[in-house]
């Protein structure tokens, strides 16, 4: 049987209320000795508060949400921002805990009236930023739950990271080495393009500009499959005039393809040939890949999502964070004539 409130006062020698009292951290007229009697024995009985019980007393659940979706292209969730959103609880004192839906589910007004029931949380964040259904967009704006949406504008109320400001870094350290011939690539397909693309491309075209230099760009312009990305390496190494020195790329995965066909099929090296920095989630992947990354700054994403829900901020935009750099020496100096 769970430990009750009465269980405590027994053992303490004191009344049930004077043990409600002071395990809700009314203290006020008990004397220290009496409080830390009735928290020992509350801790060795193991005692834990009715969750609903207390839910209804105080008028709120202490308890945040986190929706993720059951599709693959809306549910990156890197594990800095996880990390940021229970930390940023844990801070309020309050509980995160995960839910997973389908499309069908997110965007129907019934679904949710059955979860907000079940599920009993002061807030929702939703962990969906790429093909969100437009009836989810809906929905949601509906409801009374406050509610945050992570890595996508779309929504009213938002907290993304700064990906413009990690574009224009990543140049900028390519340009402080002494690059001026150089190169953004995105490879991926444009369909279903997320805006994180459009902004970390415009820093980087910002950061040239600023130079007074031309932006030049490697870009998948006919929906190029991934096996047949050296297509576009090939194209760009040829019809280089003058051939980049350097290259910016959207993300680590893609400067992986790249070094790899550089090496391999062109026996060329990095740094000594071209360098490459790319944008990345995770400053681990650094090491792993050897590719110089600029980290988007995801742990403090989570711990301002959590602020801007119990604040009531409408759109968050992480500038006030510089991105951290990872040197793993595959860029180098190089003075461009």
């Amino acid at each position: 049987m769970p430990t009750t409130l009465a269980d405590i006062a027994i053992k303490a020698g004191v009344s049930t209320a004077t043990v409600s009292c002071i395990l809700n951290d009314r203290t006020a007229g008990f004397n220290a000795e009496t409080c830390r009697r009735v928290r020992r024995i509350a801790s060795s009985l193991h005692y834990r508060p009715n969750a609903n019980a207390r839910a209804v007393r105080r008028g709120r659940c202490d308890n945040i949400t986190l929706v993720i979706g059951t599709e693959p292209r809306g549910n990156f969730l890197p594990e800095d921002l996880l990390a940021g959103l229970c930390d940023g609880c844990q801070g309020h004192h309050l509980r995160l805990t995960i839910l997973r839906l389908s499309d069908e589910e997110l965007g129907s007004p019934q679904a949710w009236s059955t979860l907000l029931n079940e599920i009993q949380c002061d807030g929702l964040l939703i962990n969906y930023h790429e093909g969100i259904p437009a009836n989810a967009l809906k929905t949601l704006g509906k409801l009374a739950t406050p509610t945050i949406w992570l890595n996508s504008t779309s929504p009213k109320r938002h907290v993304v990271p700064n990906h413009r400001l990690a574009g224009r870094q990543a140049c900028e350290w390519l340009l402080d080495m002494g690059h001026q011939h150089m190169l953004y690539a995105d490879y991926f397909p444009r369909e279903n393009m997320h805006e994180s693309r459009k902004e970390i491309r415009q820093g980087y075209q910002d950061a040239m500009v600023a130079a007074g230099l031309v932006p030049r760009y490697a870009e998948n312009t006919d929906s190029i499959r991934y096996d047949q990305w050296e297509q576009l390496t090939n194209t760009w190494l040829k019809s280089g005039n003058p051939t980049p020195t350097a290259i910016v790329c959207y993300n680590y995965e893609l400067a992986s393809a790249i070094r790899l066909h550089l090496g391999l099929i062109k026996g060329l090296r990095c740094p000594s040939d071209l360098s490459i920095v790319a944008v990345a989630s995770d400053d681990r992947l650094a090491e792993v890949h050897g590719i110089n990354l600029v980290v988007l700054p995801w742990y403090d994403v989570g711990l301002q999502a959590i602020d801007a829900l119990l604040d009531g901020s409408t759109v968050v935009n992480v500038a006030s964070t510089p991105c951290k750099q990872i040197d793993v020496g595959s860029a180098a100096r190089r003075f461009s004539k």
